[in-house]
């Protein structure tokens, strides 16, 4: 008898447990990756930045430091695959300078913004997301010598990169990208005329976090 009664109390915990669960509302996390988005991130060149000025001899030096920016972008889900678009604005120093021979008066460049426009497309799995991308790149840079100063200016150009980003829950997320830019070369005058400055393709490693205002 005692066994029979704790069956039927058992029976009847699952029953009322099963009628408490169909109540719930049921949260669809198979879009994760859909809505807007803000980002902080933090991006270095790992050494691979590099400007020539054009003096005689020519005088190279590699740009090092870092930047620190944010984010805002709007991604939409349709089953597996990912589109979308974001803007972002960094800012902070990468900078090098050479003298010696080829530049007594030490050559001189510094990157000190960055924006960028990027298209995205990707492909999801769960909490899982591989995107690659790519748009125009807007730079701040200053360049110069000891004799002339630094001069400022507005250096458009491109990039690619590609990326993984990985959900916690349904609005936080990390990710990690490596980037290939192209920024438009430099010049500035001196006392012994004009010197222009070759930019190289350079690869930058960004890490950052994300917050997603999904409703869900």
């Amino acid at each position: 008898m005692r066994n029979i009664f704790i069956a039927a109390g058992l029976a009847a915990l699952a029953m009322t447990t099963s009628a408490v669960a169909s109540d719930l509302p049921v949260r669809d996390y198979s879009n994760r990756f859909d809505g807007w988005y803000v980002s902080v991130f933090a991006s270095n060149p790992l050494n691979t930045f590099k400007a020539d000025h054009a003096t005689n001899p020519v005088s190279s030096h590699k740009l090092t430091g870092s930047l620190a920016g944010a984010a805002l972008g709007r991604t939409f889900q349709h089953g597996n695959f990912v589109f979308g678009g974001e803007v972002s604005l960094a800012g902070g120093v990468i900078e090098g300078q050479s003298d010696g021979a080829s530049c007594p008066n030490n050559c001189r460049t510094e990157l000190n913004g960055l924006g960028e426009a990027t298209l995205l497309g990707g492909y999801a799995w769960d909490r899982l997301l591989l995107y690659v991308g790519g748009g125009p790149t807007f730079a701040v840079m200053r360049s110069g010598q000891t004799v002339t100063g630094l001069h400022t200016e507005l250096v458009s150009g491109v990039h690619v990169k590609g990326g993984a980003k990985f959900a916690f829950n349904r609005n936080w997320a990390m990710f990690a990208e490596g980037e290939l830019q192209r920024l438009g070369d430099l010049a500035y005058n001196t006392p012994g005329g004009h010197v222009g400055i070759n930019v190289k393709d350079h690869k930058q490693v960004r890490l950052g976090l994300t917050y997603s205002f999904n409703s869900l």
